[in-house]
């Protein structure tokens, strides 16, 4: 008889069954895999199954959620995260990646058990239905966890979204509204969407992070602008840092919406909270029923603060176009919810408004949130104008979606380090103490699995490399120092500019950051560390050049040693082609890419 055993975390019986049985195991959390590969799992004789989607796996789900959104399309659908078709943003992708391999894999083996570890209730729930159809016995030694229990029976999520933005609200308008109640009249043309965080403000006064050069150009041309601003976390320690500065070139989410509005936003989540989930569309992928997986996908952003969230851009953004009637919008471009919901509020109020997406990272497998069906397309919130910081992700972007090619301009990288501060690295030597730069990106696992990986290669070479850790602006390194055990000797926080880490550095070991290709700018040699994360996200995937790719710190000892071997005229060749490469994926600054941006025409 085929059994299905369901665990949530390793216990004695986990234990007991895998000593007494042989069969196939899934684990959709790639740190414990790791663990339970080298610790359990391979004494016992047990097989994984793949735990990497493959391309076409991941092309099928993004045209079945491409179709979804076709049949769906609104402004209560473009509110949720998963139709966003980002592996980040929802946990859909994973969980039809992790529930399909479980069903192929009872259909390619008779009797064998599979045992599958995982905290996601929804997963398990979908696993369940489908065994008891299909007459599999179900062993589930996991328990619904109570945070999820009190979030799917009760609206905590709603509520405390609710109030939390209301708190945000009476803050900015008790620090930043007397300071910008002039800049209501209507003399700002160009609007800027953007993010602060505690990073906005190192050194003296405000940087942006998206877009500091193109602002430092428009005050040098003396055009007014204006900022509308989410902040992030520590909140309050930015709003405190906005309410200091000199200028009044900022108008937060939070105060521009109205108290009104805000009602607007809990009612609105809390009435889907307490509807029924229905859409319209097909329910199986690859023969396979996933209903219950879409059903929990909309579930999960009604239940948490997503849902909320993006209500709130929509309503803020009505508030805030209804003030100020820009000419140019510019903003982010991800195609994230909250893009969506400014750009349908900036055509209720301002039509002819030019709506201006900067595509602002490296583009990697993971990135389905910027390929688009047609249909789809025509369908959504969409920016009049493209601009990408180079015609590398430009090709990228128009070879994979229907798009005008007059609509995807290259412009020039805003948030990259000025070409000026280039500098080559000579061959690594073996008596030389190593520097290695370890670049983080936005994802706490990655942060996990990177801070995990550098104290592995610390103890391993034992002094020959020091390792210097750089978190994303929004991750607290802290945190997750603590929740990976801590650092050991060899390895150390990276407190200064990322030019003077890149600068210092001899190599760089990243997972899916663009720093890698800043890097290769520096002429730096880059290792590219493979967590095992579902989609590839690797900004370097396509590169033609070197990248040495680990999984373990004996994999880093490796690559190492092949980069201290080279020969000087290899390694030249190798650090001048990935200069080449960089220069042509970072367009430099300067004032005709700028005026990229500020281009009236719409194609």
């Amino acid at each position: 008889m085929k059994i299905l055993y369901i665990f949530s975390k390793p216990g004695q019986k986990f234990k007991s069954i895998i000593r007494s049985h042989k069969g196939f195991y899934a684990v959709n959390d790639h740190s414990s895999a790791l663990f339970f590969e080298q610790t359990l799992f391979g004494q016992a004789g047990w097989q994984e199954l793949p735990r990497q989607l493959s391309f076409d796996f991941a092309k099928e789900l993004r045209v079945f959620v491409s179709s979804l959104n076709e049949l769906n399309a609104s402004i209560h659908w473009w509110r949720l995260n998963f139709t966003d078709k980002n592996p980040l943003a929802s946990e859909f992708f994973g969980q039809v990646f992790f529930f399909l391999r479980i069903v192929e894999a009872f259909s390619a083996n008779a009797n064998q058990p599979i045992l599958v570890v995982t905290k996601d209730d929804y997963l398990i729930g979908q696993m369940k239905a489908w065994a008891k159809r299909e007459n599999i016995k179900v062993i589930n030694y996991s328990r619904p966890r109570l945070k999820w229990l009190i979030k799917q029976f009760t609206p905590v999520g709603p509520l405390y979204s609710f109030f939390r933005a209301l708190i945000r609200h009476c803050s900015d308008i008790f620090f930043l509204t007397k300071k910008n109640s002039v800049i209501y009249p209507k003399t700002k043309k160009i609007v800027f969407a953007s993010l602060i965080n505690q990073a906005s403000f190192k050194g003296q006064g405000y940087k942006d992070l998206y877009f500091e050069p193109l602002l430092a150009y428009l005050r040098d041309i003396k055009t007014p602008y204006l900022i509308f601003s989410l902040i992030l976390k520590p909140y309050h320690n930015c709003v405190k840092n906005l309410s200091k500065l000199l200028t009044n070139d900022f108008i937060t989410i939070n105060q521009s919406v109205s108290f009104v509005d805000l009602v607007k936003c809990f009612w609105e989540n809390l009435r889907r909270f307490y509807s029924s989930i229905s859409w319209l569309g097909i329910n199986q992928f690859r023969g396979v029923d996933i209903s219950l997986l879409i059903r929990s996908a909309i579930k999960e952003d009604i239940c948490s603060t997503k849902y909320f969230t993006n209500s709130l851009f929509y309503n803020s953004a009505l508030c805030f176009f209804s003030r100020i009637r820009p000419e140019h919008f510019i903003y982010p471009f991800e195609m994230h919810p909250w893009e969506k919901m400014m750009l349908i509020a900036l055509r209720e109020i301002c039509p002819k408004a030019v709506a201006v997406g900067y595509q602002h990272v490296a583009l990697t497998p993971r990135h389905l949130n910027l390929i688009f069906s047609q249909k789809e397309k025509d369908l959504m919130p969409f920016p009049d104008r493209v601009v990408t910081l180079g015609e590398i992700t430009r090709e990228i972007i128009v070879k994979n979606n229907c798009f005008l090619k007059a609509q995807v301009i290259s412009g020039c990288a805003l948030r990259q380090s000025p070409c000026s501060s280039r500098v080559k690295s000579t061959c690594l030597k073996k008596s030389k103490g190593l520097n290695v730069a370890v670049i983080m990106a936005s994802s706490v696992q990655e942060h996990i699995g990177l801070v995990k990986l550098a104290n592995d290669c610390a103890r391993l070479l034992k002094g020959r490399c020091r390792f210097f850790l750089r978190s994303h602006p929004t991750i607290d390194l802290n945190q997750v120092i603590n929740q990976s055990g801590g650092l050991v000797e060899g390895c150390e926080r990276s407190s200064g500019q990322l030019v003077e880490l890149l600068q210092m550095s001899d190599l760089v070991m990243y997972t899916s950051s663009t720093v890698a290709i800043e890097a290769l700018s520096f002429g730096r040699p880059v290792i590219y560390a493979d967590l095992g994360d579902l989609i590839s996200p690797d900004p370097l995937y396509d590169y033609d050049g070197m990248v040495s790719r680990i999984t373990s710190s004996a994999d880093f000892s490796s690559s190492l040693s092949c980069l201290e071997n080279m020969t000087d005229q290899k390694f030249s060749d190798m650090i001048n082609h990935g200069i080449e490469y960089a220069n042509k994926y970072f367009i430099p600054v300067n004032h005709s890419n700028l005026e990229v941006f500020l281009k009236k025409d719409i194609p």
